[in-house]
């Protein structure tokens, strides 16, 4: 990399604390614009790209500081790449008309879409600083999966697989992800880098899919993709939500995966229970959605059961929803049932992907729960059993209204 300090911002780099600063002034050519024909700085450049820029002030934070150890809170320089300044993502037109860069990689704007949608991603941005975003049922029941049953049938056998599609693998740092709703491209203001969620991308096209989020879904990857989507839309049409203002909090569609689907993730991934945890005390209601009560998969993850917990000491509103073939055999189910079906409940055998994750989750449940892990699971057990109860007497009502019992 080019040392990107101009002569005069060096020798001032080093003034002393309580000496005024003099601006440094650009006299030096940049040599990533003049010889490359790119620089990523534009008009924050701290060095010469036109004549009109000889002799002008170098942009506070532009140059980087001279002195070692600088601690002035006033100092005009940048101490790190990441304080230093650069024009801001999709913010302005493309200097260079010949660019080298492929548009979506480029910083500046090559088209008016790239402006609208950085503009829409930094609204979301905002808005998620105060309610977490989430994505319309109505978007996911009908764009999202007429898209993928049309483009991507192959990839709907679970969340897993489109995982892999969309994100990745930690296997695989090679693999390229598949741009699906321009995820891959769009550049995420927190850490400059390409990949936002998928939520985000949504958003960012079309600002009516994305909103502050009703509902946090409980659920497993290993889910296949049309039938939790099904499920959801059916939970709306049952409670007489709007499926289209009824906002979702899926973990898969509004995390940015790229931070967990990387190479290494399980040393270094984000610290997801705590941002759990701070989502759900934000939304007002929480969904389980179950897969089956003879070998229920949803029972078996140490996530679904500390969200379950989780819900039940933080007083949520919840609601139990089933998957297609759970809520068949549910026509079935008796109170035995459910009790066999309580009894699979053992946080200490519970698994999640990244290990970390799965230690530390039990620590905090059995830290948290009266009676450590078995403290856990009976309170587990009190919250799904009043679910079984509510779901087990709504479909009891369904059957004998259509005339099935007599």
């Amino acid at each position: 990399a080019a040392d990107r300090r101009p002569d005069a911002a060096a020798a001032a780099g080093g003034e002393s604390p309580g000496q005024r600063f003099v601006k440094p002034k650009r006299t030096v050519k940049c040599k990533d614009h003049h010889e490359q024909g790119y620089c990523d700085f534009g008009s924050l450049c701290a060095f010469v790209h036109s004549e009109g820029d000889v002799g002008s002030d170098v942009p506070e934070k532009a140059a980087m500081c001279k002195k070692s150890g600088c601690e002035r809170k006033d100092c005009y320089y940048a101490h790190s790449e990441k304080e230093r300044r650069r024009p801001d993502w999709k913010t302005e037109d493309c200097p260079y008309p010949n660019c080298k860069k492929a548009a979506p990689q480029c910083r500046f704007v090559h088209h008016a879409e790239d402006a609208r949608m950085q503009k829409n991603l930094r609204k979301l941005m905002e808005a998620e600083k105060v309610c977490p975003q989430g994505v319309s049922v109505n978007f996911l029941h009908s764009m999202f999966m007429n898209k993928m049953e049309t483009k991507y049938p192959t990839y709907l056998s679970s969340f897993l697989d489109l995982g892999k599609f969309v994100w990745g693998t930690h296997d695989d740092p090679k693999q390229t992800p598949v741009d699906f709703l321009g995820h891959a491209t769009l550049v995420d203001p927190k850490d400059d880098q390409h990949g936002v969620s998928l939520c985000h991308a949504v958003g960012a096209d079309t600002p009516e899919h994305v909103g502050n989020a009703t509902l946090f879904v409980s659920w497993v990857w290993r889910y296949k993709v049309k039938e939790l989507i099904a499920a959801l839309y059916e939970y709306c049409i049952r409670q007489k939500l709007n499926p289209a203002t009824t906002f979702v909090w899926i973990c898969f569609f509004c995390n940015n995966q790229r931070h967990w689907m990387k190479p290494g993730a399980d040393s270094d991934s984000p610290d997801g229970v705590t941002a759990f945890g701070e989502n759900l005390r934000k939304i007002e209601r929480i969904v389980f959605v179950v897969d089956d009560f003879i070998d229920p998969i949803f029972l078996k993850r140490i996530w679904t059961v500390f969200e379950v917990f989780t819900a039940m000491n933080l007083h949520k509103k919840h609601d139990m929803v089933l998957l297609e073939d759970a809520r068949s055999r549910a026509e079935e189910f008796d109170f035995e049932g459910a009790g066999d079906f309580l009894a699979k409940i053992d946080v200490k055998k519970a698994e999640a992907t990244v290990r970390a994750d799965q230690e530390r989750i039990l620590r905090e449940l059995e830290q948290r729960g009266q009676g450590g892990a078995e403290g856990v699971n009976n309170t587990v057990r009190k919250l799904l059993l009043d679910e079984l109860k509510r779901l087990l007497a709504d479909i009891y009502v369904a059957k004998i209204t259509r005339g099935a019992l007599r």
